[in-house]
C-alpha cells in the first residue's frame, strides 16, 4: 500500500516538473537572436583628462564584410546549450559609431569644432567557453580622420581589444563595447595631442584645424584622398619549443615572430630563433651539441576570424654558421647553411598564449654533425 502511494507522488512530481523543464530547455535553445538598444548615457562613455578640444563625427563608413547585415555585431551564445545566435544593435554600427564618439568629444556651446570621419574596419562581439567559465570579447579597429587644410588629412589608426569572464557573460557584452569605443575614442585623443604641435602652423593654427559650422565641407573628398588602407595590426610573439628527431636526441628553441594581419585570418612576418640540439648521428657515428641562429618567416591562419581557437602554421627558418669537430687525430671547421621547414597546428588560448604540435624537416649543407633531420616539435608562445 505504502508503495502504491510513493509511486503516485513520484508520479505526480514528474507530470508536475518535466513540462517546467522542457519548456526551460525550449526557451533557452528558442532564441533567434540578441538585440540591445544602445545607452548613449552610459557612464562607461566618459573620457578621462579630456584636452580643449571640441569635436564631432561628420561621417563614419563601415568597411566590415558583414554578411549579417550592418546592425549585426557579432555571435553570443545563449540557453542551457550555449546556442550561438547573431548579436544586433537596434541601428546601423556606423550611425551608432558616430552618436557615440560624438557625444564624448563635442562640446555644445561650441561654434567652432574639428570635422572627424571614421573608417570600420572591425567592430565584433564573441564569447568562447572554457572548461569552468566564459569567456567575452570585444575588438575593433577604428580610423580617425581630420583635416589639416583643405586638401590635407591626418589619419590614426586605434585597436581594442576587451575581454570579461564568469559563468555567463552575455548580458556584460554591451558593456565591452562601450568599453572598446571609449578605448579608440582615447587613443584617437592621444595621437591628436601628439599631432597637433607638428602640424599646426602659427597664428593659423585654430582656422586650420577647426571649421565654423556655416562654411563646413561635407568631407566627402575625403575619401577620394585615403588610400584603400590596410590594417597593419602587428602581434607579436616571444616562446620556447622542444624538439627530437632522428638524429636530434633533443632540442630547445627560443624564438620571436613577429606576425603581420594580410586579412581577417591569415597573418604573415619575420622573426628569429636561437636553437639548440644535442645530436646523436649515428650515420657518421658523431656526436655533439648543435647550435645555430636562424632568421625565419612564418604564416599563420586561424579557422575562426576571430584569430582564437585552432590556427594552422607553416615556417620557413634559414641557418647558417660553423661547426668544429675533433676526430682525435685533427680537429675540422666548417661551413654550412641550409633550410629548415616546419609545420604545425596550434590553438591560442584567450588571446595571450599559444600551444603548437609540428614537425620539421632540415637539410644544411657543409655539416657533417648535422647534414638532415626529421622531427617533431611542440612549442608554448605568448603575445607581447
Amino acid at each position: 500500500m505504502h508503495g502504491v502511494i510513493f509511486m503516485k507522488k513520484y508520479l505526480q512530481l514528474v507530470t508536475t516538473f518535466i513540462p517546467i523543464i522542457i519548456s526551460i530547455i525550449f526557451v533557452g535553445c528558442g532564441t533567434s537572436n540578441v538585440t540591445i538598444s544602445p545607452n548613449y548615457e552610459s557612464e562607461l562613455f566618459k573620457i578621462e583628462n579630456k584636452p580643449e578640444l571640441s569635436a564631432e563625427v561628420i561621417k563614419v563608413k563601415d568597411n566590415r564584410k558583414e554578411p549579417l547585415g550592418n546592425t549585426n555585431i557579432g555571435i553570443a551564445q545563449v540557453g542551457l546549450f550555449n546556442k550561438k545566435v547573431p548579436y544586433n544593435i537596434d541601428e546601423p554600427v556606423s550611425e551608432f559609431v558616430k552618436k557615440s564618439i560624438t557625444k564624448m568629444l563635442s562640446e555644445q556651446k561650441d561654434s567652432l569644432f574639428l570635422p572627424i570621419n571614421i573608417i570600420i574596419n572591425k567592430f565584433l562581439i564573441y564569447e568562447e567557453t572554457g572548461a569552468f567559465s566564459e569567456s567575452g570579447n570585444f575588438e575593433s579597429e577604428l580610423v580617425f580622420i581630420y583635416p589639416v587644410s583643405k586638401d590635407s588629412f591626418i589619419t590614426i589608426n586605434t585597436f581594442c581589444s576587451e575581454q570579461s569572464s564568469g559563468l555567463d557573460v552575455t548580458d556584460g557584452l554591451e558593456n565591452l563595447i562601450y568599453k572598446g569605443i571609449t578605448t579608440c575614442t582615447n587613443k584617437f585623443l592621444s595621437g591628436y595631442t601628439n599631432n597637433k604641435s607638428s602640424y599646426f602652423v602659427g597664428n593659423e593654427s585654430e582656422s586650420i584645424f577647426k571649421t565654423n559650422p556655416d562654411t563646413l565641407l561635407t568631407l566627402d573628398s575625403m575619401d577620394s584622398n585615403i588610400v584603400n588602407q590596410k590594417k597593419h595590426n602587428s602581434d607579436s610573439n616571444i616562446g620556447v619549443s622542444y624538439c627530437s628527431g632522428e638524429n636530434v636526441k633533443y632540442g630547445f628553441q627560443l624564438l620571436y615572430q613577429n606576425y603581420d594581419s594580410l586579412n581577417s585570418n591569415l597573418g604573415g612576418g619575420f622573426g628569429y630563433t636561437f636553437l639548440y640540439y644535442q645530436v646523436e648521428n649515428k650515420t657518421n657515428y658523431l656526436e655533439g651539441s648543435f647550435v645555430s641562429f636562424n632568421y625565419r618567416f612564418s604564416l599563420r591562419y586561424f579557422v575562426n576570424h576571430t584569430k582564437s581557437g585552432f590556427y594552422l602554421m607553416g615556417g620557413l627558418k634559414l641557418s647558417f654558421g660553423t661547426e668544429n669537430i675533433d676526430y682525435g687525430i685533427e680537429k675540422q671547421t666548417s661551413f654550412f647553411i641550409g633550410p629548415t621547414l616546419e609545420e604545425a597546428i596550434g590553438i591560442s588560448i584567450n588571446n595571450r598564449a599559444m600551444l603548437e604540435f609540428g614537425s620539421y624537416q632540415l637539410k644544411f649543407f657543409g655539416s657533417d654533425l648535422l647534414p638532415y633531420d626529421i622531427g617533431f616539435s611542440v612549442g608554448l608562445y605568448f603575445r607581447i
